[in-house]
């Protein structure tokens, strides 16, 4: 059985926002990055008032406002501003060992996967974990390689009607 499918720029992201969004590290910088800040922001005004001596209430209610937004606001921020990045990497040179049509073969030792760019076989011992979301299945090599399969291919919408297990064996 093989399953044919075309690999976009917007598949190659989504591999990426979703690689992030799951990842532990990746989470805890942004808990950090997202709370730290208004930390600093809240503890600031009560600096200037030991430094001064004197507190003044509209830097204070501006700082506590300036928090609010921003921890509302970061993760939003933060995930747009890595999707203009990587798209920014995948413009510079060639991607054609990601991008373009793909032809992924299951088989009894492992996965083989074509493109233009030539072939890789992966031994099913290869495949660390599977994942998946509404739109693709991943299959992750090691932490932060994986096989992007779009649910958008025919072949695989068929396959999912039967059964999820029967794309990966």
């Amino acid at each position: 059985m093989e399953l044919k499918y075309e690999l976009t720029k917007d598949d190659y992201l989504a591999f990426n926002l979703h690689y992030m969004k799951h990842s532990k590290m990746i989470k805890q910088s942004l808990f950090m990055q997202r709370f730290l800040t208004p930390i600093i922001f809240l503890v600031l005004p009560f600096v200037l008032f030991w430094m001064t001596r004197e507190f003044l209430i509209g830097f204070f209610i501006t700082f506590v406002l300036v928090s609010i937004v921003w921890m509302a606001f970061y993760p939003k921020y933060f995930f747009a501003y890595i999707k203009k990045r990587l798209l920014k990497a995948l413009n510079e040179g060639s991607n054609d060992n990601l991008l373009g049509q793909h032809v992924f073969i299951p088989s009894e030792d492992g996965l083989i996967e074509k493109n233009s760019a030539g072939e890789r076989k992966t031994s099913w011992s290869g495949i660390e974990r599977v994942e998946e979301n509404d739109d693709y299945y991943f299959l992750f090599l090691s932490s932060m390689s994986a096989y992007i399969l779009p649910k958008r291919s025919s072949r695989i919408k068929q396959l999912r009607k039967n059964s999820r297990e029967s794309l990966i064996r």
